[in-house]
């Protein structure tokens, strides 16, 4: 239940531009996916559903749209 709010609080945060909002689900999007492959569960729907979510995260859209709130390092 703490983990389904704390995605739909990430998701709000990837909404209004937020970089880390998109890493971090980008990231639970990988765990999930590579978790599943590696215990070979029968829920392809979680397969689908992590390859769908990555595939939006990844879209050159969505990077331009939070690209503005990613963090700037000198150097």
């Amino acid at each position: 239940m703490i983990g389904g709010a704390v995605v739909v609080l990430a998701t709000v945060g990837l909404m209004r531009g937020l970089w880390p909002a998109w890493a971090f689900l980008t990231v639970v999007a990988v765990g999930d996916l590579v978790y599943a492959l590696g215990t070979g569960t029968k829920w392809w729907g979680t397969v689908v559903l992590n390859v769908v979510m990555l595939s939006l995260l990844l879209a050159p859209t969505t990077r331009r749209y939070v690209r503005h709130g990613r963090p700037r390092f000198a150097g």
